[in-house]
């Protein structure tokens, strides 16, 4: 296969040359000649309706997940599942892509069994001759990738089907079982919501982290980040989400929720998640991302007089800073 400077240069050369709308037109003409269209926006909206799957569980969820991408140590994990004959390739210049490197470390780090733990006591369980419910660590898993990669509920599914790597991470054998359908893929995601599991799984994940010796300093940054979905009724219920209100950036308007965090100011880690609606103010939930042992906080324009709600909360935490990365030898 071609390295990844030969695919560079290649696309290099297209976007020198200006081929890339000449090449469409051709293929417009092309699927024209053949009774067929071609929609350039197939992908962005693929790509919007997954994110509209993000709730206030789900978008606390994928965020506390990034933990352990960013401080949390290895550890010993059970590995992947076994391949079969079926699936051994003799591929001689096969290498690792960065997908299987990153689903390999993730399969070290997180902590499955305690995540487990968490969701077991509201997991169906099997009741008569009836087909039994898929394993809770395979669902999780297979959430967790929705969230990784961006993927809805029709999507993930398809991607299973299409990826080896995805296939190994969630334990899934072709020749012996088919991947979980859609339709039960969105009641795991119904489940975790309706239970309010996001915050249970991130107090655990924060307990482990504790136990690993990663612990929070002084310092904190606070910041809020805009989550867009589809403003359209058309939808079975013919309206909006009612947790998701418009708001205006600059001269943008947004559609959907805000993600708000708090981050350690030394070891990067997110120690505090809030998801509202895209309209509140985002020193409107300063509180709830402060664990009180701050000594100096960080924010932007947006936390500007926020001195009282500060002292509150943070009662040792010095005046509210400008928005700017501290250095890692400031004292906090």
């Amino acid at each position: 296969m071609p390295d990844e400077t030969t695919i560079n240069k290649f696309q290099h050369l297209l976007e020198a040359h200006q081929l890339g709308e000449q090449l469409f037109s051709r293929i417009d003409a092309y699927l024209a000649a053949h009774g067929m269209t071609a929609n350039r926006e197939t992908i962005v909206d693929a790509t919007i309706i997954a994110a509209s799957s993000s709730t206030k569980e789900g978008l606390i969820y994928s965020l506390l997940l990034m933990c352990y991408e960013q401080g949390s140590t290895e550890r010993e994990a059970p590995p992947m599942q076994q391949q079969t004959f079926a699936e051994v390739t003799f591929e001689q210049y096969r290498k690792p892509t960065r997908r299987e490197q990153f689903l390999d470390a993730m399969n070290r780090i997180v902590p499955w069994a305690e995540l487990v733990a968490v969701i077991e006591p509201v997991y169906p369980k099997a009741d008569g001759p009836g087909r039994p419910p898929v394993g809770i660590e395979r669902m999780l898993r297979l959430h967790c990738l929705q969230q990784w990669f961006n993927l809805s509920d029709p999507s993930v599914e398809e991607a299973l089907y299409d990826s080896r790597a995805m296939r190994q991470f969630v334990g899934i054998d072709l020749g012996r079982e088919p991947v979980p359908d859609e339709t039960t893929i969105c009641k795991f995601r119904h489940l975790l919501e309706t239970h309010q599991l996001g915050q249970q799984l991130f107090a655990r994940i924060g307990a482990y982290l504790t136990k690993q010796g990663l612990q929070v300093s002084r310092g904190t940054i606070v910041d809020a980040t805009i989550i867009s979905a589809p403003s359209s009724t058309k939808n079975r219920a013919k309206e909006r989400d009612p947790e998701m209100h418009q708001t205006k950036k600059g001269n943008q308007w947004y559609f959907g929720m805000k993600a708000h965090i708090g981050v350690d100011s030394q070891t990067k880690l997110i120690h505090s998640v809030a998801a509202t609606a895209a309209n509140v103010h985002d020193s409107q939930v300063l509180p709830k991302l402060l664990h009180g042992q701050e000594t100096r906080v960080w924010g932007d324009a947006a936390y500007s007089g926020q001195r009282t709600v500060i002292r509150q909360h943070a009662p040792k935490a010095k005046l509210l800073h400008s928005h700017e990365s501290p250095s890692a030898s400031t004292t906090e």
